[in-house]
């Protein structure tokens, strides 16, 4: 062997040695990125972990009755809950249309003035009350107290008048009554 064929020789090994000392090299940053690839993994494992405990534990409050929980179970019957609730719901708002129709009638406002009718008698034991709904109707009814005997007189009103005469005193009470 020549020296010419040493340093071929040489050569080729150097080259060859290049190679494997940069492919391992390449392994060495493979296999780093390989271990920080399984760290991360194993980060992510654990925070799943943590998470799916926390369900669990949410779980097992929600339900309380261990093996024997059924979900379908239970969202069937609040549905059929949920149900009777609405037809119950839907009787309860026709109930109250029907209150609210027949409140319009019902009375509402009042007016009342007392007032002595006589100079005789004091304390002011005469009195005109109106009674009327919503819609200003009613009766105004006046009561007057003598000596001799006490008397009541009903007189109807509709949309704040009398069809009857009506005295200052009964008018007083509409007033009144309307201001309500």
């Amino acid at each position: 062997m020549n020296l010419m064929e040493i340093l071929n020789l040489v050569t080729e090994h150097q080259a060859k040695i290049t190679l494997f000392l940069n492919n391992i090299d390449n392994i060495i940053k493979a296999a780093i990125g390989v271990a920080a690839l399984v760290i991360v993994l194993l980060i992510l494992n654990i925070i799943s972990l943590v998470k799916i405990s926390r369900l669990k534990k949410r779980l097992n409050k929600f339900t309380q009755k261990g093996d024997e929980f059924d979900i379908e179970k239970m969202l069937a019957q609040y549905i059929d809950r949920s149900n009777v609730i609405d037809g119950k719901y839907d009787e309860v708002l026709y109930q109250i249309k029907d209150i609210n129709s027949r409140l319009r009638f019902a009375v509402s406002r009042l007016g009342l003035v007392r007032y002595n009718h006589f100079e005789d008698v004091g304390g002011d034991l005469c009195f005109a009350l109106a009674l009327l709904d919503e819609n200003s109707s009613g009766v105004v009814i006046n009561t007057i107290f003598s000596r001799e005997g006490s008397y009541i007189y009903a007189k109807p009103v509709f949309e704040g008048e009398s069809s009857n005469p009506l005295s200052d005193e009964e008018k007083k009470s509409i007033e009144v009554a309307l201001r309500r």
